[in-house]
């Protein structure tokens, strides 16, 4: 059980309590009905509701909470965050983690299996994430792409690319 970010409350949808949530990462598709989310400035600062509906627009999704019934009510809570145990959380088919699961990881060399160093930063970009990888030699900026990525083991913090050409030029890897 890990409380994980999802997004900011920025404003309200129409009169009954609707909150527009954005920054939400690609890789939710959907929140479990009545799921436990925390809204405040932190997970620590931070107040229960009970969620009734989660409708996501891409990147921007609306929710209904139990309580929040106008939309009086829902204004207080804009510029919260909102935190939700991760297994509540329905992800897309293409990943079943949050860009913030892979700060952290080791990324190494799928051919020779040599640490190439660690994930610092992940960019969220429309046609594919970049995972900002800190080598020794400096930053190394990897495609989230089939092409590149070969293996993903979160648990354990490991992770296996291929370099295509070029990239590897960057740092001479």
């Amino acid at each position: 059980m890990s409380i994980k970010f999802i997004g900011t409350i920025t404003g309200t949808k129409g009169f009954f309590g609707g909150l527009i949530v954005q920054n939400l990462p690609i890789s939710i598709k959907d929140i479990k009905e009545k799921s436990i989310v925390k809204i405040g400035f932190s997970e620590n600062f931070s107040e229960d509701f009970i969620l009734v509906s989660f409708n996501n627009f891409n990147a921007e999704c609306t929710i209904y909470l139990e309580g929040i019934t106008s939309k009086e009510q829902g204004f207080k809570l804009k510029e919260k965050g909102i935190f939700v145990d991760d297994s509540d959380i329905v992800f897309t088919d293409k990943k079943s983690f949050l860009p913030e699961d892979l700060v952290g990881c080791l990324v190494y060399n799928h051919k020779n299996k040599n640490l190439i160093g660690i994930i610092n930063d992940v960019i969220e970009l429309p046609a594919n994430d970049v995972w900002q990888v800190k080598t020794q030699e400096g930053e190394l900026p990897v495609p989230a792409i089939d092409e590149v990525i070969k293996s993903i083991d979160i648990k354990n913090k490991r992770i296996e690319i291929s370099l295509l050409d070029g990239l590897s030029d960057l740092l001479n890897l």
